[in-house]
Order: C-alpha cells, then sequence, then structure tokens
C-alpha cells in the first residue's frame, strides 16, 4: 500500500466517521449512505486494453442545514472495491468530493455535481496506479417510498478525471437519513 492510498484511506475513514458521528447525533437529513458498481472506461495495461471495474461504498454529509442556501452541499467520500479475480484490473479506488445537489422542478428528480480528488492504487502488477482531480455528474431519483425512517434513492452518475483509470459510470442505491 502507498502513502497515497494511505493519505485517500485516511481522508475517506474521517468523512465515513463524521457521516456515522452525524447519524449518531439525530442530525436528520444530515448523512447519506450509498452502495453501487462502478465501471471504468478502458487503459492499456501493458500490450492488453482493460478496464476497472468494482463495488463501492460510499458516504455523503451534509454542509447546511436542511432549508438554508446550503442544504444542497455535502463532503462526498467513497471507496469502491474490487476484490476479485477476472479480466478487469485489480485495484481499490477512493474518491472525495465536494458535491451541490439542485432539484430539478418539484418532482423527485435531481441534479449532482461535484469535484474532488480520487485515487486509484492497483493490487497487482502490469500496471500504474493514478490520483488527480475529478468530476462527478449525476441524476438521482427520489423513490416515493420510505424504508423505516430512511429516504431511499437510485443514482447515475458519470466520472470524468485527467486518465481512463478515473473515469466511467457508477449506479448507486442510497439511503439518506
Amino acid at each position: 500500500m502507498t502513502l497515497r492510498s494511505v493519505a485517500a484511506s485516511a481522508l475517506s475513514l474521517a468523512v465515513l466517521l463524521c457521516a456515522g458521528a452525524a447519524g449518531a447525533q439525530g442530525a436528520a437529513s444530515r448523512v447519506t449512505w450509498k452502495a453501487g458498481y462502478f465501471r471504468g472506461n478502458d487503459f492499456q495495461r501493458g500490450a492488453h486494453t482493460t478496464h476497472y471495474e468494482a463495488l463501492q461504498v460510499g458516504a455523503d454529509v451534509a454542509l447546511g442545514a436542511p432549508g438554508t442556501s446550503r442544504a444542497g452541499s455535502a463532503i462526498s467520500a467513497t471507496v469502491a472495491l474490487d476484490y476479485r479475480d477476472g479480466q478487469d484490473a485489480d485495484a481499490v479506488m477512493f474518491r472525495v468530493l465536494l458535491t451541490e445537489k439542485r432539484r430539478l422542478g418539484q418532482g423527485p428528480i435531481y441534479a449532482r455535481f461535484g469535484t474532488g480528488w480520487a485515487i486509484i492504487d492497483p493490487r497487482e502488477t502490469g500496471w500504474r496506479g493514478t490520483d488527480g482531480l475529478v468530476t462527478q455528474y449525476a441524476l438521482g431519483y427520489e423513490l416515493g417510498g420510505r424504508l423505516g425512517a430512511s429516504a431511499s434513492f437510485v443514482e447515475f452518475s458519470l466520472h470524468d478525471g485527467p486518465t481512463n483509470k478515473l473515469r466511467g459510470l457508477s449506479l448507486d442505491v442510497g439511503l439518506r437519513f
């Protein structure tokens, strides 16, 4: 594990711990937990073309109280973990973003834009990891029902970055507390 991945792990863990603390203190509508699937763009690994795909987990911690101008802003930490053998590249990816969410009209559809830093750390030889400034463009749909005390949602995201190793698409489902 490189110094880059240790730093990213620490930052991601800090955001996740803040999310847990906010949830434990009863900060309604301030923490979002999500899980999903990430499929990265193709890139060269030696003489072969490959890609990165993984399950991912994450949390968003709201920066503003509901009803304020900052209610849509959040710090978002996502960890994508690929612990299976296959044709794709084996790695761990960390993303920490500052995001802004806005409703599209009065319905359940929303858009999210984020920018931050991502690191992909390979778990195998034959290719190098990378890091850099990344952006996220997302379109989400808040589901009509509630699961317990949480609102549920589904979100589709386009991730962009300096190299194909950090670019890709993701589909997440989540619970908003």
